[in-house]
């Protein structure tokens, strides 16, 4: 689907909205138009011809004010991400009081830990009003959430999720810095260690649980951490017992992938047959596994050449899984 997006310019006095379209006045469109707001992905872009995926739904962290601190501390991370925020606000077209008073020229006016996008006219007129720290607020949302769909690879104009915010920040290690009130919300945890009821007031379970930032920062740890050890004792020995390899959080972790055939949810993590390894009466080591639905793994073991022949070597399936484990951080 494709916009015109354009800086709105109302005068009031003829009840007119004008358009200013300048060199994309033959683009715009002819007879019905639908007019509406532009999503905050679409900030940084000039006036013109843009492309919408879908439907560009607004996310609902944009106005979230709850996230006002974890954008903060991002922003304290580094100067670079403070500079490239004030870019991607002075990317933007117009001022952000828009109305028929507004001068051509526009400015930038530091609003606590963001910008908001003024005129010299609307710069001058107006102090620091609670519409100026709205408008602050939403362009450093609007900014970090653009940076996250970038990070996660996502079209523009998606309307990031919670769960996307926090694997985002789970892949870069800053999982910590996510505000406890949103923290309470991912883990389903109330408030406080009481609740009421019709019978008074009744304790909860969350008087039992690990504070909700050390919680969250546990369930975002690693599946598997290996430990290397260059002189292991059986090393020593000159016919040591063989030693399997176990883990079930890594086997969890392979099953709910998506089945490396159909793509479609796995049922089974598969252990490697052949190849040296799955000899009589034992498995592979659980780290030889990737996922399989449970049709492809019965076709599996029902004709392992076959299967092969059909859908590619079990290795090459076994070191794509492997890789993803390592991107994602389930192994480390």
């Amino acid at each position: 689907m494709q916009a015109v997006l354009a800086t709105a310019v109302p005068v009031n006095e003829l009840g007119l909205l004008v358009l200013k379209l300048g060199s994309q006045l033959a683009q715009a469109p002819r007879g019905s138009v639908l007019l509406s707001s532009a999503p905050a992905a679409f900030d940084s872009l000039q006036p013109g011809l843009v492309n919408i995926p879908g439907v560009a739904a607004e996310s609902p962290l944009l106005a979230d004010r709850r996230l006002v601190p974890l954008w903060n501390a991002l922003g304290e991370l580094s100067a670079r991400h403070l500079d490239s925020l004030q870019a991607f606000i002075r990317r933007g077209h117009g001022c952000q009081m828009a109305s028929d008073e507004c001068h051509k020229e526009v400015t930038l006016r530091k609003v606590g830990g963001s910008w908001v996008r003024l005129c010299w006219i609307h710069d001058h007129e107006l102090a620091d009003e609670a519409v100026i720290q709205e408008a602050a607020l939403r362009n450093q949302a609007a900014f970090w959430l653009q940076v996250i769909r970038g990070g996660l690879h996502l079209p523009t104009g998606h309307a990031v999720s919670l769960p996307e915010l926090c694997w985002w920040l789970t892949l870069n290690g800053w999982i910590d810095r996510l505000p406890e009130s949103i923290t309470r919300a991912v883990l389903g945890r109330p408030e406080s260690s009481s609740r009421q009821t019709p019978l008074g007031l009744m304790d909860t379970d969350d008087q039992y649980l690990p504070e909700p930032t050390e919680q969250i920062q546990r369930l975002a740890k690693p599946v598997v951490r290996f430990i290397a050890d260059a002189e292991p004792p059986l090393s020593f020995i000159p016919r040591p017992k063989p030693m399997r390899w176990k883990c079930e959080a890594y086997t969890r972790f392979v099953k709910v992938q998506p089945c490396v055939v159909c793509q479609q949810q796995a049922d089974d993590p598969h252990h490697l047959i052949g190849h040296g390894q799955g000899k009589m009466g034992s498995k592979s080591h659980d780290l030889f596994t990737f996922p399989l639905c449970r049709q492809h793994h019965d076709e599996l073991h029902r004709d392992v050449s076959g299967w092969e022949r059909k859908h590619g070597s079990q290795l090459e399936h076994l070191v794509a899984t492997l890789d993803r484990a390592l991107k994602v951080g389930a192994l480390e």
